[in-house]
């Protein structure tokens, strides 16, 4: 195999470390919040007693898609200064996953109308 060859293959298998620990790591979060996760069985079982809610109790907006429930607003006014400025940066953060996803849609607009 050329060099390149070892290169590519040793990224792919970083990479794949990668993910898989960070699924692990996430796991894990998840569990130490809320609790132990179910296994295949329960699962399967769980879902066959849950009945599915009827269509008519999700409440849909115009476009059709589900209602998001409104995020609490904080007081800016009852925060300390590094609670201020984790909200500002938050926001910022937020404004920016927006474009770049915006930004995303438009390419992929932009190569399915061609």
């Amino acid at each position: 195999m050329n060099r390149f060859g070892t290169r590519v293959l040793i990224v792919l298998l970083l990479v794949s470390f990668g993910v898989f620990y960070g699924v692990d790591l996430a796991t894990r979060g998840t569990e130490r919040i809320h609790g132990p996760l179910a296994h295949e069985n329960e699962t399967a079982q769980h879902h066959d007693e849950q009945e599915p809610l009827p269509a008519e109790d999700v409440p849909l907006e115009d476009e059709g898609e589900p209602a998001l429930p409104e995020p609490p607003h904080l007081d800016p006014a009852a925060l300390s200064d590094q609670g201020k400025w984790a909200l500002r940066i938050g926001q910022v953060l937020q404004k920016i996953a927006h474009r770049i996803v915006e930004s995303v849609v438009s390419i992929y607009e932009t190569f399915l109308e061609a």
